[in-house]
């Protein structure tokens, strides 16, 4: 049982690394594949949950970051859509974070 716990703790590690690089797919991938070696047991759980509100924390970074630097024009756009795509990269489909900045450079621009 020891084996198996630290086989499933190397794997959410491996997951934790991926996250730190903003690559949520990866980080899922091996959260899977870590929630295979002892079914129903809650670290992985745990883990999703910690990497999730990473996630969360890293995309609503990006967002205060893009409307934050819109005013400073016309450098300000550029760094806003940068931001946005970075968001657009890591953001799960249909955040409201990406609809929020996406309509603020848009009003910026028109």
């Amino acid at each position: 049982l020891q084996g198996l716990a630290a086989v499933e703790s190397a794997l959410i590690r491996r997951a934790e690394q991926a996250a730190q690089r903003d690559d949520y797919d990866t980080a899922a991938y091996w959260l899977d594949t870590a929630g295979n070696i002892r079914p129903g047991n809650p670290t992985v759980g745990d883990a999703r949950a910690r990497i999730a509100d990473t996630r969360a924390a890293r995309v609503r970074a990006l967002r205060d970051a893009g409307i934050a630097a819109l005013p400073r024009q016309p450098r300000g756009l550029h760094e806003a859509r940068t931001a946005l795509a970075e968001l657009l990269r890591i953001a799960p489909p249909g955040d409201p974070a990406a609809v929020e900045l996406r309509e603020r450079i848009a009003l910026a621009t028109h």
